[in-house]
């Protein structure tokens, strides 16, 4: 007499957990910030010195962000742009002038790259002209 499968050997199909999404679509954390309006000289976001980030904008438990080392300065600009959801937040993180400097070396994801440059040409421009 043969025994029995184990529940949990029994040979199953390809596992698959919930959708979190229709297919084609992208989840829609990854489509904000939708960009405000321009980038007005107003943004006036922190340039130097430590920052720390509020856990809604930077929720990885490494918070502190040196903004004398470049890569830091970067990688906080790629949080607050792929995770802000308010104008504020944008206005309160980000600096315009610093923002253009960087824009050509951000590593963002490639639709938020998009919508920002589509909204503000002159993003578009600073990555043409670095090339």
């Amino acid at each position: 007499m043969r025994r029995p499968r184990h529940p949990r050997r029994a040979r199953q199909g390809p596992r698959r957990g919930p959708r979190l999404s229709r297919p084609g679509h992208t989840h829609p954390r990854r489509l904000t910030p939708t960009p405000h309006a321009r980038i007005p000289s107003t943004r006036h976001g922190p340039t130097a010195g430590t920052v720390t980030l509020p856990r809604h904008l930077d929720w990885s438990g490494h918070g502190e962000y040196d903004l004398n080392r470049t890569a830091r300065l970067a990688s906080m600009y790629k949080v607050v742009l792929t995770e802000a959801s308010t104008a504020e937040d944008l206005n309160t993180w980000l600096d315009a002038d610093l923002l253009r400097r960087l824009w050509p070396t951000l590593w963002l994801p490639p639709q938020l790259r998009q919508r920002w440059e589509d909204t503000f040409p002159e993003l578009a421009a600073t990555r043409s002209n670095a090339a």
